[in-house]
């Protein structure tokens, strides 16, 4: 996933000058997530978040999922257009997908829940055991 958004994000850079570029890649906080309450090794279970979009001018592009050690950072990634005037429309959306249990461990997910005024990242954890 981490490779699509780096040729993604290289292919909009390259082919537009600075004054052509009307997408950008953006962020969007994960509302609330489900997950079950304990997990069972070997089993694939799906995983359910809820996101908004402020504007029409926002659309959902992919999730950002990355393992670190026994965390699971979530995010969602978006396209934003730059270029147009936006109208000003909520939306909540979901996206679903499988998660298959590999280790013993506690899983650890990390829902990205924006930035703080310093600029660092801020995380909901949610800590669910493994049969």
């Amino acid at each position: 996933m981490k490779k699509i958004l780096f040729i993604l994000s290289a292919f909009l850079f390259l082919s537009c000058s600075s004054n052509d570029i009307r997408q950008q890649l953006t962020r969007i906080k994960v509302d609330e997530a489900t997950i079950p309450s304990v997990l069972t090794l070997g089993e694939t279970t799906n995983i359910t978040i809820k996101y908004t979009l402020v504007n029409d001018c926002i659309s959902f592009l992919d999730l950002f999922y990355e393992q670190q050690g026994n965390s699971r950072v979530i995010a969602v990634i978006a396209l934003k257009d730059v270029a147009s005037s936006c109208a000003q429309v909520i939306t909540q959306r979901e996206f679903t997908f499988p998660l298959t249990v590999t280790q013993k461990d506690d899983y650890i997910f990390k829902l990205w829940k924006g930035k703080d005024s310093n600029g660092l990242n801020i995380f909901e954890e949610v800590k669910v055991p493994v049969n």
